[in-house]
């Protein structure tokens, strides 16, 4: 299964994964990045960051592949 690492864009902070997940596709990879992001938006940072906040989705060698923002979820 392909790796796949999720980026965080949090207002004019980033945030590196170090790690990354494997999952099966992009597909699993967009629905990942949904969850962690309604995860977040459900935190105390979470509401002070409102809606400035996103996941760049990108390959294991760190090329960004999509972009899932929080206004979108």
């Amino acid at each position: 299964m392909p790796l796949y690492r999720f980026d965080w864009a949090l207002g004019e902070h980033r945030v590196k994964d170090a790690t990354g997940v494997e999952l099966p596709d992009d597909d699993a990879a967009r629905e990942h990045a949904i969850i962690e992001i309604r995860e977040l938006l459900d935190t105390t940072m979470g509401k002070r960051l409102g809606r400035d906040c996103a996941i760049e989705v990108c390959d294991a060698t760190g090329r960004r592949l999509f972009r899932v923002s929080c206004k979108d979820v």
